[in-house]
Protein backbone atom coordinates (compact mmCIF):
# COMPACT_ATOMS: atom_id res chain seq x y z
CA UNK A 1 0.00 0.00 0.00
CA UNK A 2 1.16 3.16 -0.90
CA UNK A 3 1.97 5.73 1.61
CA UNK A 4 -0.72 8.72 1.73
CA UNK A 5 1.81 12.33 1.58
CA UNK A 6 -0.46 14.89 3.00
CA UNK A 7 1.46 17.54 1.37
CA UNK A 8 0.13 15.86 -2.37
CA UNK A 9 -3.43 15.14 -0.48
CA UNK A 10 -3.96 19.32 0.43
CA UNK A 11 -3.00 20.32 -2.93
CA UNK A 12 -1.09 23.58 -3.73
CA UNK A 13 -4.12 25.54 -1.89
CA UNK A 14 -4.20 23.37 1.41
CA UNK A 15 -0.51 23.55 1.56
CA UNK A 16 -1.14 27.25 1.73
CA UNK A 17 -3.56 27.74 4.07
CA UNK A 18 -1.87 25.54 6.59
CA UNK A 19 1.44 27.50 6.10
CA UNK A 20 -0.79 30.57 6.57
CA UNK A 21 -2.62 28.98 9.68
CA UNK A 22 -1.29 27.37 12.84
CA UNK A 23 -2.65 24.39 13.50
CA UNK A 24 -3.97 25.73 17.32
CA UNK A 25 -5.00 28.99 15.88
CA UNK A 26 -7.82 26.42 13.86
CA UNK A 27 -8.54 24.64 17.12
CA UNK A 28 -9.03 27.21 19.04
CA UNK A 29 -10.98 29.10 16.35
CA UNK A 30 -13.36 25.89 15.68
CA UNK A 31 -13.32 25.33 19.70
CA UNK A 32 -14.65 29.18 20.72
CA UNK A 33 -16.75 28.82 17.86
CA UNK A 34 -18.55 25.87 19.47
CA UNK A 35 -18.74 27.49 22.78
CA UNK A 36 -20.23 30.58 21.44
CA UNK A 37 -22.84 28.23 19.53
CA UNK A 38 -23.47 25.85 22.25
CA UNK A 39 -24.52 29.29 24.32
CA UNK A 40 -26.54 30.50 21.67
CA UNK A 41 -28.09 27.24 21.69
CA UNK A 42 -29.31 27.18 25.37
CA UNK A 43 -30.74 30.81 25.30
CA UNK A 44 -32.65 30.33 22.20
CA UNK A 45 -34.05 26.97 24.45
CA UNK A 46 -34.56 28.81 27.71
CA UNK A 47 -36.41 32.06 26.34
CA UNK A 48 -38.30 30.79 23.62
CA UNK A 49 -42.34 31.54 24.13
CA UNK A 50 -43.36 30.68 21.08
CA UNK A 51 -45.74 27.93 19.56
CA UNK A 52 -43.73 25.13 18.71
CA UNK A 53 -40.20 25.02 20.02
CA UNK A 54 -37.94 23.58 17.23
CA UNK A 55 -35.21 21.01 18.47
CA UNK A 56 -33.67 20.91 14.71
CA UNK A 57 -34.20 24.77 14.34
CA UNK A 58 -31.65 25.60 17.70
CA UNK A 59 -29.02 22.87 16.67
CA UNK A 60 -28.89 24.75 13.51
CA UNK A 61 -27.91 27.88 15.01
CA UNK A 62 -25.14 26.32 16.94
CA UNK A 63 -23.96 24.39 14.09
CA UNK A 64 -24.18 27.99 12.16
CA UNK A 65 -21.40 29.61 14.07
CA UNK A 66 -19.33 26.98 13.62
CA UNK A 67 -19.75 26.66 9.93
CA UNK A 68 -19.53 30.54 9.10
CA UNK A 69 -16.70 30.67 11.26
CA UNK A 70 -14.48 27.96 9.49
CA UNK A 71 -15.55 30.15 6.23
CA UNK A 72 -14.20 33.23 7.54
CA UNK A 73 -11.35 31.21 8.46
CA UNK A 74 -10.46 29.90 4.99
CA UNK A 75 -11.50 32.80 2.84
CA UNK A 76 -9.20 34.90 5.15
CA UNK A 77 -6.00 33.15 3.92
CA UNK A 78 -6.16 32.87 0.05
CA UNK A 79 -7.65 35.17 -2.35
CA UNK A 80 -7.79 31.87 -4.56
CA UNK A 81 -9.75 30.10 -1.81
CA UNK A 82 -12.11 33.06 -1.17
CA UNK A 83 -13.20 33.47 -4.86
CA UNK A 84 -14.27 29.75 -4.85
CA UNK A 85 -15.79 29.57 -1.64
CA UNK A 86 -18.31 31.79 -2.92
CA UNK A 87 -19.06 30.23 -6.06
CA UNK A 88 -19.80 27.28 -3.73
CA UNK A 89 -22.12 29.14 -1.40
CA UNK A 90 -23.83 30.54 -4.68
CA UNK A 91 -25.66 27.74 -5.42
CA UNK A 92 -27.31 27.19 -1.54
CA UNK A 93 -30.88 28.41 -1.64
CA UNK A 94 -32.44 28.67 1.68
CA UNK A 95 -36.28 28.16 1.34
CA UNK A 96 -37.13 27.70 5.20
CA UNK A 97 -39.52 30.34 5.93
CA UNK A 98 -38.61 31.84 9.66
CA UNK A 99 -41.65 33.52 11.22
CA UNK A 100 -40.70 34.93 14.58
CA UNK A 101 -38.95 37.72 14.50
CA UNK A 102 -36.58 36.62 17.29
CA UNK A 103 -35.74 33.60 15.29
CA UNK A 104 -34.47 35.46 12.65
CA UNK A 105 -32.43 37.55 15.42
CA UNK A 106 -30.97 34.82 16.81
CA UNK A 107 -29.98 33.42 13.20
CA UNK A 108 -27.95 36.93 13.00
CA UNK A 109 -26.65 36.16 16.11
CA UNK A 110 -25.36 32.55 14.88
CA UNK A 111 -23.92 34.49 11.85
CA UNK A 112 -22.46 37.57 13.28
CA UNK A 113 -20.88 35.72 15.82
CA UNK A 114 -19.21 33.01 13.36
CA UNK A 115 -17.55 35.79 11.67
CA UNK A 116 -16.09 37.34 14.63
CA UNK A 117 -14.46 34.40 15.96
CA UNK A 118 -13.51 33.04 12.21
CA UNK A 119 -11.77 37.05 12.03
CA UNK A 120 -10.21 36.07 15.11
CA UNK A 121 -12.06 39.06 17.14
CA UNK A 122 -12.81 36.41 20.26
CA UNK A 123 -13.57 39.18 22.48
CA UNK A 124 -15.79 40.95 20.13
CA UNK A 125 -17.75 38.01 19.87
CA UNK A 126 -18.03 37.25 23.34
CA UNK A 127 -19.33 40.76 24.45
CA UNK A 128 -21.25 41.04 21.33
CA UNK A 129 -22.89 38.09 23.03
CA UNK A 130 -23.42 39.51 26.45
CA UNK A 131 -24.41 42.63 25.14
CA UNK A 132 -27.57 40.71 23.60
CA UNK A 133 -28.14 38.02 26.28
CA UNK A 134 -28.76 41.61 28.33
CA UNK A 135 -30.64 42.98 25.75
CA UNK A 136 -33.33 40.26 25.92
CA UNK A 137 -33.16 40.58 29.43
CA UNK A 138 -34.31 43.70 29.72
CA UNK A 139 -36.92 44.19 27.23
CA UNK A 140 -38.32 40.72 28.62
CA UNK A 141 -38.87 42.59 31.84
CA UNK A 142 -41.26 44.76 29.59
CA UNK A 143 -43.45 41.43 28.73
CA UNK A 144 -47.25 42.05 29.70
CA UNK A 145 -48.92 38.59 31.44
CA UNK A 146 -51.71 39.74 29.24
CA UNK A 147 -52.20 37.35 26.06
CA UNK A 148 -53.80 37.24 22.60
CA UNK A 149 -57.08 34.59 22.28
CA UNK A 150 -59.16 34.21 19.67
CA UNK A 151 -62.78 33.11 20.81
CA UNK A 152 -65.29 31.30 18.61
CA UNK A 153 -68.64 31.05 19.55
CA UNK A 154 -71.18 29.53 17.85
CA UNK A 155 -75.07 30.13 19.04
CA UNK A 156 -79.00 30.88 17.94
CA UNK A 157 -79.23 34.41 18.13
CA UNK A 158 -82.59 34.00 18.88
CA UNK A 159 -82.35 33.01 22.31
CA UNK A 160 -78.78 33.58 23.50
CA UNK A 161 -77.42 37.14 22.02
CA UNK A 162 -77.57 39.33 24.91
CA UNK A 163 -76.54 36.60 27.34
CA UNK A 164 -73.46 36.00 24.99
CA UNK A 165 -72.70 40.04 25.24
CA UNK A 166 -72.90 40.27 28.37
CA UNK A 167 -70.07 37.39 29.37
CA UNK A 168 -67.44 39.09 26.86
CA UNK A 169 -68.50 42.41 27.02
CA UNK A 170 -66.68 43.48 29.89
CA UNK A 171 -63.04 42.17 28.71
CA UNK A 172 -60.82 43.76 26.56
CA UNK A 173 -61.92 42.54 23.25
CA UNK A 174 -62.40 43.38 19.15
CA UNK A 175 -64.83 41.94 17.01
CA UNK A 176 -62.99 40.14 13.76
CA UNK A 177 -65.93 38.33 12.71
CA UNK A 178 -69.52 37.53 12.34
CA UNK A 179 -71.44 35.21 10.20
CA UNK A 180 -74.80 34.07 10.17
CA UNK A 181 -77.03 31.93 8.09
CA UNK A 182 -80.83 31.96 9.31
CA UNK A 183 -80.66 32.12 13.14
CA UNK A 184 -77.13 30.46 13.91
CA UNK A 185 -74.12 33.03 14.16
CA UNK A 186 -70.61 32.29 14.63
CA UNK A 187 -69.12 34.94 16.24
CA UNK A 188 -65.10 35.52 16.03
CA UNK A 189 -63.86 37.85 18.74
CA UNK A 190 -60.38 38.61 19.65
CA UNK A 191 -59.90 38.96 23.56
CA UNK A 192 -56.93 40.43 25.67
CA UNK A 193 -56.49 38.23 29.04
CA UNK A 194 -53.92 36.70 31.82
CA UNK A 195 -53.42 33.14 31.41
CA UNK A 196 -55.74 32.30 34.70
CA UNK A 197 -58.78 34.89 33.31
CA UNK A 198 -60.74 32.21 31.12
CA UNK A 199 -63.19 30.69 33.37
CA UNK A 200 -65.73 32.68 31.16
CA UNK A 201 -65.44 30.76 28.90
CA UNK A 202 -67.50 28.16 30.74
CA UNK A 203 -70.17 30.40 31.88
CA UNK A 204 -70.54 31.11 28.55
CA UNK A 205 -71.02 27.41 27.85
CA UNK A 206 -73.88 27.01 29.89
CA UNK A 207 -75.57 29.78 28.04
CA UNK A 208 -78.91 28.16 26.51
CA UNK A 209 -78.28 28.22 22.77
CA UNK A 210 -75.03 28.12 22.96
CA UNK A 211 -73.32 25.00 20.66
CA UNK A 212 -69.90 25.70 20.97
CA UNK A 213 -67.19 27.80 22.29
CA UNK A 214 -63.85 27.38 21.67
CA UNK A 215 -60.59 29.87 23.07
CA UNK A 216 -57.83 29.87 20.90
CA UNK A 217 -54.60 31.66 22.04
CA UNK A 218 -53.26 33.38 19.57
CA UNK A 219 -48.95 33.46 18.72
CA UNK A 220 -48.77 34.40 15.36
CA UNK A 221 -49.67 36.19 12.36
CA UNK A 222 -53.01 37.06 11.17
CA UNK A 223 -54.43 39.24 8.23
CA UNK A 224 -57.70 41.28 9.85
Amino acid sequence: MNQINLEELLGPAGRDLFAQIAVTTMIMTLLIAFVVGACIFYIYKKSFNGVVYSHSFNISLAIVTILVSLIVLTISTNIVLSLGMVGALSIIRYRTAIKDPLDLMFLLWAIASGIAVGAGTYVLAIIGGAVVVFSLWFFGRFYSNQHIYILIIRYDSRTAEDRIKEGYYKLSHQLKSRIQKNDIVELTVELSLPTDGTRFVDDISQIQGVESVSLIQYNGDYIG
